[in-house]
Protein backbone atom coordinates (compact mmCIF):
# COMPACT_ATOMS: atom_id res chain seq x y z
CA UNK A 1 0.00 0.00 0.00
CA UNK A 2 1.11 3.36 -0.58
CA UNK A 3 0.45 6.91 0.89
CA UNK A 4 0.91 9.99 -1.74
CA UNK A 5 0.88 13.45 0.07
CA UNK A 6 1.24 16.46 -2.07
CA UNK A 7 3.78 18.81 0.25
CA UNK A 8 2.29 21.83 -1.80
CA UNK A 9 -1.17 22.86 -2.66
CA UNK A 10 -2.38 26.08 -5.22
CA UNK A 11 -5.46 28.32 -3.33
CA UNK A 12 -7.53 30.77 -5.09
CA UNK A 13 -9.30 32.83 -2.67
CA UNK A 14 -12.41 34.51 -3.52
CA UNK A 15 -12.68 37.84 -1.52
CA UNK A 16 -16.31 38.29 -2.52
CA UNK A 17 -16.14 42.51 -2.17
CA UNK A 18 -13.48 42.47 -0.13
CA UNK A 19 -9.67 43.14 -0.97
CA UNK A 20 -6.54 40.47 -0.19
CA UNK A 21 -3.12 41.43 -0.78
CA UNK A 22 -4.13 45.29 -2.37
CA UNK A 23 -6.61 42.96 -5.20
CA UNK A 24 -10.06 43.25 -5.25
CA UNK A 25 -10.28 40.10 -7.55
CA UNK A 26 -9.23 36.81 -7.01
CA UNK A 27 -5.80 35.48 -5.48
CA UNK A 28 -4.35 32.23 -6.26
CA UNK A 29 -1.15 31.55 -3.69
CA UNK A 30 1.28 28.02 -3.97
CA UNK A 31 1.74 27.31 -0.17
CA UNK A 32 3.51 24.75 1.51
CA UNK A 33 1.24 21.80 3.31
CA UNK A 34 2.60 20.90 6.93
CA UNK A 35 0.97 17.32 8.10
CA UNK A 36 -1.75 18.77 9.62
CA UNK A 37 -2.73 21.22 6.95
CA UNK A 38 -2.29 24.62 5.93
CA UNK A 39 -4.06 26.62 8.74
CA UNK A 40 -2.42 30.31 8.23
CA UNK A 41 -5.02 31.56 6.04
CA UNK A 42 -4.93 35.60 4.95
CA UNK A 43 -7.42 37.59 6.11
CA UNK A 44 -9.11 40.18 3.34
CA UNK A 45 -10.47 43.68 4.33
CA UNK A 46 -13.95 44.90 3.20
CA UNK A 47 -15.00 48.22 4.32
CA UNK A 48 -18.34 48.49 6.92
CA UNK A 49 -18.21 44.06 7.15
CA UNK A 50 -16.20 42.25 9.80
CA UNK A 51 -14.35 39.07 8.04
CA UNK A 52 -16.14 35.90 9.25
CA UNK A 53 -13.80 32.88 7.55
CA UNK A 54 -12.79 30.71 4.61
CA UNK A 55 -15.17 28.61 3.44
CA UNK A 56 -14.70 25.52 0.73
CA UNK A 57 -18.23 26.67 -0.85
CA UNK A 58 -19.47 29.80 -2.33
CA UNK A 59 -22.73 28.98 -0.60
CA UNK A 60 -20.59 29.64 2.35
CA UNK A 61 -21.75 26.75 4.58
CA UNK A 62 -18.32 24.52 4.69
CA UNK A 63 -16.28 26.90 6.75
CA UNK A 64 -12.20 25.92 5.76
CA UNK A 65 -10.32 25.42 8.76
CA UNK A 66 -7.74 23.74 6.84
CA UNK A 67 -6.41 23.19 3.42
CA UNK A 68 -4.93 19.54 2.67
CA UNK A 69 -5.11 19.98 -1.18
CA UNK A 70 -5.62 22.55 -4.11
CA UNK A 71 -9.01 24.16 -3.27
CA UNK A 72 -10.83 27.47 -3.80
CA UNK A 73 -11.66 29.22 -1.02
CA UNK A 74 -14.69 31.70 -0.17
CA UNK A 75 -14.71 34.52 1.73
CA UNK A 76 -17.45 35.23 4.27
CA UNK A 77 -18.92 38.70 5.41
CA UNK A 78 -20.81 39.99 8.23
CA UNK A 79 -21.69 43.83 7.97
CA UNK A 80 -21.04 45.73 11.19
CA UNK A 81 -24.07 47.45 12.98
CA UNK A 82 -23.97 50.96 13.50
CA UNK A 83 -26.21 52.82 16.07
CA UNK A 84 -28.26 56.55 15.36
CA UNK A 85 -27.68 58.40 18.31
CA UNK A 86 -30.05 61.82 18.50
CA UNK A 87 -29.06 64.83 20.05
CA UNK A 88 -32.19 66.56 20.13
CA UNK A 89 -32.21 70.02 22.87
CA UNK A 90 -34.10 69.47 26.42
CA UNK A 91 -37.53 70.05 25.80
CA UNK A 92 -37.75 69.60 22.19
CA UNK A 93 -39.26 66.04 21.84
CA UNK A 94 -37.26 62.55 22.02
CA UNK A 95 -35.92 59.53 19.55
CA UNK A 96 -35.58 56.21 20.34
CA UNK A 97 -31.99 56.06 19.06
CA UNK A 98 -31.82 53.71 15.46
CA UNK A 99 -28.77 51.76 13.26
CA UNK A 100 -28.18 50.24 10.07
CA UNK A 101 -25.89 47.91 9.05
CA UNK A 102 -22.88 47.88 6.53
CA UNK A 103 -23.51 49.76 3.35
CA UNK A 104 -27.21 50.65 4.06
CA UNK A 105 -28.38 54.50 4.01
CA UNK A 106 -30.28 55.82 6.92
CA UNK A 107 -32.95 58.25 6.45
CA UNK A 108 -33.37 60.24 9.16
CA UNK A 109 -36.70 61.73 10.04
CA UNK A 110 -38.36 65.54 10.05
CA UNK A 111 -39.49 66.41 13.96
CA UNK A 112 -42.16 68.48 14.41
CA UNK A 113 -42.43 72.13 15.60
CA UNK A 114 -42.39 72.38 18.73
CA UNK A 115 -43.69 75.29 20.88
CA UNK A 116 -42.07 75.96 24.29
CA UNK A 117 -42.11 79.18 25.86
CA UNK A 118 -45.03 80.82 23.98
CA UNK A 119 -42.73 81.03 21.10
CA UNK A 120 -42.81 78.23 18.09
CA UNK A 121 -39.31 77.10 16.93
CA UNK A 122 -39.72 75.08 13.70
CA UNK A 123 -37.27 72.36 13.21
CA UNK A 124 -34.66 73.09 10.43
CA UNK A 125 -32.88 69.84 10.18
CA UNK A 126 -30.03 67.22 11.03
CA UNK A 127 -26.21 68.26 11.41
CA UNK A 128 -23.35 65.74 12.23
CA UNK A 129 -21.82 68.58 14.31
CA UNK A 130 -22.88 69.35 17.81
CA UNK A 131 -22.52 73.34 16.97
CA UNK A 132 -24.61 73.17 13.74
CA UNK A 133 -21.87 73.73 11.50
CA UNK A 134 -21.53 72.44 8.13
CA UNK A 135 -24.04 71.23 5.53
CA UNK A 136 -27.30 69.36 7.17
CA UNK A 137 -28.12 65.98 6.60
CA UNK A 138 -31.69 64.15 5.59
CA UNK A 139 -29.65 60.17 5.27
CA UNK A 140 -26.33 59.07 6.96
CA UNK A 141 -24.51 56.05 5.95
CA UNK A 142 -21.08 53.83 7.61
CA UNK A 143 -19.26 57.03 5.70
CA UNK A 144 -20.42 59.71 8.88
CA UNK A 145 -19.40 56.81 11.74
CA UNK A 146 -17.16 57.37 13.94
CA UNK A 147 -15.82 53.89 14.72
CA UNK A 148 -19.24 51.83 15.19
CA UNK A 149 -21.63 55.28 16.24
CA UNK A 150 -23.23 57.98 13.91
CA UNK A 151 -24.46 61.19 15.83
CA UNK A 152 -26.70 63.51 14.59
CA UNK A 153 -27.97 66.58 16.18
CA UNK A 154 -31.31 68.07 15.99
CA UNK A 155 -31.52 72.28 15.20
CA UNK A 156 -34.51 74.27 15.77
CA UNK A 157 -35.04 77.61 14.62
CA UNK A 158 -37.44 80.45 16.53
CA UNK A 159 -38.12 82.31 13.29
CA UNK A 160 -38.69 81.67 9.37
CA UNK A 161 -37.60 84.58 7.47
CA UNK A 162 -38.80 85.19 3.80
CA UNK A 163 -38.07 87.10 1.65
CA UNK A 164 -41.17 88.47 -0.96
CA UNK A 165 -40.21 90.45 -4.36
CA UNK A 166 -42.40 92.44 -6.10
CA UNK A 167 -42.18 92.93 -9.66
CA UNK A 168 -43.29 95.77 -11.26
CA UNK A 169 -44.82 96.67 -14.84
CA UNK A 170 -45.23 98.96 -16.91
CA UNK A 171 -48.97 99.22 -16.33
CA UNK A 172 -48.75 98.54 -12.18
CA UNK A 173 -48.64 100.95 -9.73
CA UNK A 174 -46.87 100.01 -6.25
CA UNK A 175 -47.45 102.06 -2.82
Amino acid sequence: VYAWFKDTATITYVPNGGTLNGSTGNYSDTVSLPAGGYTQMPSPSKSYYTFDGWYFDSDLTEEATAVFTDCTLYAKWSPIEYAVIYHIPDGFGSLTNGSFKGEEIFNLSALDNVTKDEKIYYFNNWYLSADYSGESVTQISAKNATGTEVHVYANFIDEITYTVLFETGDDVDVD
